[in-house]
């Protein structure tokens, strides 16, 4: 055991360190630390479907579950473009690469054709199989984002700080 805990202590630990202290995997963990709260709590659902299972006269809370897996997937867009802005240094876009990661989420999972004014369309979109899709979205929306940060534009003007930012 002592040759196992050294092994971890000396070789695993500095390795996982290194990894993990990368911006882009630290943002992908820090979105999914503030994110399991949210999904353990929405997973009481399917415990209580198996209690549903054996007690039929129950209510069904599918549509809950499906409508807290969708708020979860709107969530995880936001973190991961929030987190990613922060783990890369850029303090002055934090929020509004959330808000602009949300609001693309929103458009990608947009029902389209006969289901286009559906909201339980686009929850289905935006439910368990979204959460893999609002990960996507905020990594993209915060590379974007980070892209445009480099850039310093307007920086040296004489713009408001809130025009330039």
């Amino acid at each position: 055991m002592n040759k196992f805990m050294s092994w971890l202590e000396d070789s695993f630990v500095p390795k996982a360190n290194k990894l993990f202290s990368r911006p882009f995997i630290a943002a992908f963990s820090s979105t999914m630390q503030k994110i399991i709260p949210f999904i353990l709590t929405g997973s009481v659902i399917y415990f209580y479907n198996v209690i549903k299972s054996f007690v039929p006269v129950l209510p069904d809370l599918g549509p809950i579950l499906t409508y807290s897996f969708g708020i979860i997937t709107v969530i995880v867009a936001f973190m991961m473009g929030n987190q990613l802005m922060e783990k890369l240094g850029h303090p002055d876009y934090v929020i509004n690469a959330g808000l602009c990661a949300v609001g693309t989420l929103l458009m990608v999972a947009m029902p389209l054709g006969d289901n286009a004014d559906s909201i339980s369309t686009l929850m289905g979109n935006l439910g368990a199989a979204g959460i893999a899709v609002g990960l996507i979205v905020g990594l993209y929306v915060g590379t974007i984002f980070h892209l445009w940060g480099k850039l310093h534009f307007l920086q040296d003007s004489s713009c408001p700080d809130f025009v330039t930012a």
